[in-house]
């Protein structure tokens, strides 16, 4: 790669970083970038879940420094999201990659149009149903297998999970996703480079990208209604699920 790809691949991270943060799916942006680019597919996903960390990391921050995280909660969750994650470092995928694209589809444009009429509360953990605990614990494990060998749109789907199961409100839930996932991304991240398939010099643009992005993102959620970003979340979600389901 020449030095305007790496311009080019910070420029793309930079929104992708931004817009990870507050709808998920950053790597529908970052991926296709780096496969038009020539990059191995195996070492653009590895690399692209190291630049991840710059935009969880830079969530995090922000968050816990402005008191918006259930410590809770992120102790709860994010054990079952680093199994997950560490397992899927090594699984090799067997269904054919086109049925999961779809049955992904089919669940986010479900929980989106969820997410348009209804509005959790937070309730403390001890008031939430064990059955749900469960369930959100077993998705939170499948979604850290899911991240490291598919990697878009988990974020979306965390938010639905601590939405719908832990009761969170919308913008608590993108507010508490961010240590989860660097919680359980960091170990699996370390792996992938023992192994060889992170490429240093590609890592500090998608790195330095998803950070800044990250910055942005996380002040607009700080000032925006919860009821505004719903919205614009639940749109944009569905369009892009359409379009994984049509084309």
């Amino acid at each position: 790669m020449v030095l305007q790809e790496y311009i080019l691949v910070f420029l793309v991270t930079s929104f992708a970083g931004m817009y990870g943060l507050i709808f998920g799916g950053g790597s529908f942006l970052t991926l296709p970038t780096l496969f038009l680019l020539g990059v191995d597919p195996k070492v653009a996903i590895a690399t692209n879940q190291l630049g991840a960390i710059g935009q969880t990391m830079t969530g995090s921050w922000i968050f816990l420094k402005n008191k918006k995280v259930y410590r809770d909660i992120v102790t709860w969750v994010a054990p079952a999201f680093l199994v997950g994650t560490l397992i899927g470092v090594f699984v090799l995928i067997q269904i054919d990659g086109e049925l999961i694209k779809k049955a992904v589809s089919a669940m986010i444009i479900f929980f989106a149009f969820l997410t348009l009429f209804k509005n959790p509360e937070k309730l403390p953990l001890d008031k939430v149903r064990n059955g749900k605990k469960v369930l959100g614990l077993f998705l939170a494990f499948l979604l850290g297998i899911y991240t490291m060998v598919i990697t878009a749109s988990t974020g979306t789907m965390l938010t639905f999970v601590l939405m719908y199961l832990f009761g969170l409100k919308f913008k608590r839930a993108i507010e508490n996703r961010q240590p989860i996932v660097l919680i359980g991304v960091l170990p699996a991240v370390l792996l992938l480079w023992i192994n060889g398939f992170i490429d240093p010099i590609l890592a500090i643009p998608l790195f330095a990208g998803r950070a800044f992005g990250a910055f942005i993102g996380a002040n607009l959620v700080l000032k925006t209604r919860s009821h505004y970003l719903r919205i614009v979340f639940s749109i944009v979600i569905i369009l892009l699920a359409l379009k994984s389901l049509l084309l």
